[in-house]
């Protein structure tokens, strides 16, 4: 537990390299930025997405009822 441990040299720290912009994201971030600023936009989102859900209902007990 005597071991001398000498200090370590000083280095600089490595630069962290900038970030590129991913214009992708930000289409897309800037596409769905308004989806809900009208409540009448929201209604036909939802109305679509529980319509959409209600059929994947059906036909996954349609399905779940055939007797192959």
């Amino acid at each position: 537990m005597d071991t001398f441990f000498p200090p370590l040299p000083a280095c600089e720290a490595p630069a962290t390299p900038s970030a590129q912009p991913n214009y992708q994201v930000e289409l897309w971030q800037r596409r769905f930025s308004g989806m809900f600023k009208s409540s009448d936009d929201a209604i036909w989102v939802w109305t679509a997405l529980a319509l959409l859900f209600g059929l994947i209902a059906i036909l996954y007990f349609r399905l779940k009822t055939i007797d192959l």
